[in-house]
């Protein structure tokens, strides 16, 4: 089956992790913490959240360099199990790996995305070899 390689952020483009850009998230995991998987591929729209935000929520297992946050300052809408390796798209294009979290859409505590920018040469590198 033929396959399209997505467009995915590049390491200079890391304004677009500004707080409040809409973020989408896709995946086929739970929909609760400890639930079952989804029989079909979910999607959610979520705001990022700052760094210094996701900082006060996860302390120093937030690493800023590596990492991004995003989800709803009230829960609700996150990644959950399952979820891991899942796209976070901003405008269209791969800008955040699903993770990690505290359980699933708790508030306070938005979900974290491996920050693309840090790693899109080694993506790159990976790609073309």
């Amino acid at each position: 089956m033929p396959y399209t390689t997505a467009k995915y952020v590049s390491s200079s483009q890391t304004s677009v992790y500004a707080a409040g850009t809409t973020a989408r998230i896709l995946g086929w995991g739970t929909t609760s913490s400890g639930g079952s998987s989804s029989n079909q591929l979910r999607t959610a729209t979520v705001p990022t959240v700052s760094d210094s935000s996701c900082a006060s929520s996860y302390g120093s297992d937030f690493v800023q360099s590596d990492m991004v946050c995003a989800g709803k300052t009230s829960g609700g809408v996150d990644t959950c199990q399952g979820d891991s390796g899942g796209p976070l798209l901003i405008g269209g294009v791969l800008a955040g790996i699903t993770s990690w979290g505290e359980g699933c859409a708790q508030a306070g505590y938005p979900g974290v995305y491996t920050r693309l920018t840090t790693f899109s040469n080694l993506v790159t590198t990976q790609i073309n070899s």
